[in-house]
């Protein structure tokens, strides 16, 4: 019964301390750098043992490193139903079973670059690297080419898909990829002449989408409500000094600098610290499951309860990022695509007068459909759980 005491004591005060954040079992002699969440399975990439995985958040880690030939993993990222680690020398390893083996998918890839982000857009891959601009996929990852059209500079690093769009942050500016010519316009008026690190967004009840950046040698975190045409800073209450990370989660953003972790409720109008870490130190990556927050903090990773953090405007668990729906407006087409894990979910729509007109079966992670002239709401709903997003046919 002692033993049991001072162990739940320990417990407790390292929760007070840490303002209820919790520390997780890092993986025995690893230097964490990067984590992607699936179906809330932890997938992390270290600096020194590779990658590791955990589907008991956080708590034990089981090293899944076969077929990886480089131990130093800088990014780690889910894509299109498939893993992706990037290491030095261009490489790119790729696993399509959760883990459990990885080959190098890294063919037209410089050997002198390393990719820093993934994201799946329009049916491609998009990577950024840290100094041959962007690399874009049309075979899930087999082979790779540049393609920079547009682009002033070759530093690029946070890549964002919203809806129908693709943003990605090169130097100091932020573009936004035009899909018909192929090509990057800068969307940069009102940023800071600071290297782009991170990007995130907001969507409301009503659809309203907010953009974030942020920039790493300055505090300056910027917001666009018209999908990038201008910028505002937004910096109130935090400290003066670079900003590593954002992650939107549903009306909020949390931000990730030296001295911890910040969020802001109100569109960056003010931020509040809410570390409570014994020490301020750098908090350099974000990611979140459907239940925590996580935060790779000092080599260590930290998770927070969700509803402690009090987070707002998320729909009974589902995220707009979840869904996409394409192209939006549209002429009478378009496309419905789901994350894998929503595969089984029915899609709703209703007419502005709240008459629903047809219900989809989502079978696949890609289902196609036509409507008629008029604006519409898709309820997406799976296990009581629903999220709703705007479509315009013209």
């Amino acid at each position: 019964m002692k033993r049991i005491i001072t162990i739940l004591l320990i417990v407790f005060f390292t929760t007070i301390t840490n303002a209820q954040w919790t520390l997780c079992n890092n993986p025995s002699g690893a230097l964490p750098f990067s984590l992607t969440i699936q179906n809330d399975t932890l997938y992390l990439g270290t600096l020194s043992n590779g990658i590791y995985r955990s589907t008991n958040g956080g708590f034990s880690w089981t090293q899944i490193n076969n077929g990886i030939t480089s131990m130093q993993i800088w990014n780690i990222a889910y894509v299109n139903g498939s893993l992706f680690a990037s290491s030095t020398n261009g490489t790119v390893f790729k696993s399509t079973n959760g883990g459990d083996s990885w080959v190098l998918s890294n063919t037209g890839i410089s050997t002198t670059t390393i990719i820093r982000n993934f994201a799946f857009f329009n049916n491609k891959i998009f990577a950024t690297s840290t100094n041959k601009g962007v690399y874009i996929s049309s075979d899930n990852g087999s082979s790779w080419t540049q393609h920079n059209t547009g682009l002033v500079g070759l530093v690029a690093e946070p890549l964002l898909v919203v809806d129908t769009d693709l943003f990605v942050g090169v130097n100091q500016k932020v573009y936004k990829y035009d899909s018909v010519n192929q090509n990057w316009i800068s969307k940069s008026v009102g940023i800071p002449n600071n290297t782009v690190t991170s990007l995130t967004y907001t969507k409301d009840n009503l659809q309203n989408i907010s953009l974030f950046e942020s920039t790493v040698n300055t505090n300056d975190v910027t917001i666009s409500t018209n999908k990038g045409d201008s910028w505002s800073v937004v910096k109130n209450g935090l400290p003066s000094v670079g900003v590593y990370s954002l992650l939107g989660i549903g009306t909020e953003v949390y931000l990730g600098n030296d001295y911890g972790v910040y969020k802001t409720t109100n569109q960056g109008t003010n931020w509040v610290d809410i570390s409570g870490f014994t020490n301020a130190s750098p908090a350099k990556f974000l990611s979140k499951s459907s239940t925590d927050l996580y935060v790779i903090q000092e080599a260590k990773i930290w998770k927070k309860s969700l509803n402690n953090l009090g987070v707002s405007g998320l729909e009974n668990g589902f995220e707009s990022q979840t869904i996409k729906i394409y192209p939006n407006p549209t002429s009478g087409n378009f496309n419905i695509e789901i994350d894998e894990n929503l595969i089984g979910a029915k899609a709703n729509i209703y007419n502005l007068l709240g008459q629903k007109i047809k219900t989809l079966d989502l079978k696949t992670t890609t289902t196609t459909e036509v409507l008629n002239k008029g604006i519409y709401l898709l309820e997406i709903e799976k296990d009581g759980n629903k999220t709703t997003q705007k479509l315009i046919v013209n």
